[in-house]
This record gives C-alpha cells, structure tokens and sequence, in this order.
C-alpha cells in the first residue's frame, strides 16, 4: 500500500512539474472576478456594455457568472515567470496547480460579444425580472 501511495504521489508530481515547466501563465494574463447574474434589462445592458470591449469576456463555472479582462500582470517576465515571486500577493500564492487553467476547461459558459450574452439568455429562457418602475423597462423574455 505504502508502495502505491509513493507511486500516486510521484505520478502528481511529474504531472504538476510537467505543467508548470509547459505553462503559459494563464492565471497572470486574465483578470478574472465574480460577478451577479444579471436579474433585469439593467443588469443584462450594463454587461451587454462591458462586452463591448475586445479585452472582456464574461464567463460561467458551476452557475457563477464571472467577469474575465484579458491583460498581463506587470510583473511576468518574457520567459512567463514572476518577477516579485518571493513578495507575490497573496492571491498568486494561493493558486495552486491543482486549480491551474491550463487542466480541463475552465468555464461552462463563455460570452465574448453582447449577441452571445443574449443568445445565451434567450436559449436558457432566462426570465428577467422587471427593474425598477422609474427606469420604465420591460423583462427581456416573459
């Protein structure tokens, strides 16, 4: 048993250091945050906004939306290291490779442009719950 244990824990090893020596840096190229899910026209038009940009995607994991910017942290070097290691914050600490995006599929849902977001709404029949009577708007699906 102690055999196979020393085995499973070498095959995770190797698979993590392949990783990481093959890793583009995923996690220091994408700024990703989570957000609500939209409830009303209000909502669904500010990220309808937001998606105008080229550098904005808005994703969803396990039914939690996200909003993901692409950019470079400021501190990755050409060879995709990190030049602050030792003082990184503890956010980059925390990520380990276990919760790498360079394994699997990071996302069930990605939204690149207003028209996915909406084709994506009325595909889920998502109803949309009124706002407030003074913005005068209407559900987007009834």
């Amino acid at each position: 048993r102690a055999l196979r244990q020393h085995v499973a824990r070498q095959k995770s090893r190797n698979k993590k250091d392949r990783i990481c020596k093959e890793c583009k840096a995923p996690c220091c190229r994408d700024l990703a945050f989570s957000i609500t899910s939209p409830k009303c026209r209000h909502d669904i038009e500010t990220l309808k906004w937001y998606l105008h940009f080229d550098t904005v995607r808005i994703y969803i994991r396990n039914r939690r939306w996200n909003m993901l910017i692409q950019g470079k942290c400021i501190y990755l070097s050409k060879k995709n290291l990190c030049t602050i290691y030792d003082k990184r914050p503890k956010i980059c600490r925390a990520h380990l490779p276990d919760g790498c995006e360079m394994i699997g599929q990071w996302y069930d849902t990605l939204l690149s442009s207003p028209d996915d977001l909406e084709a994506f709404l009325k595909r889920r029949r998502k109803k949309c719950y009124t706002c407030p009577i003074e913005l005068g708007e209407k559900p987007l699906i009834g």
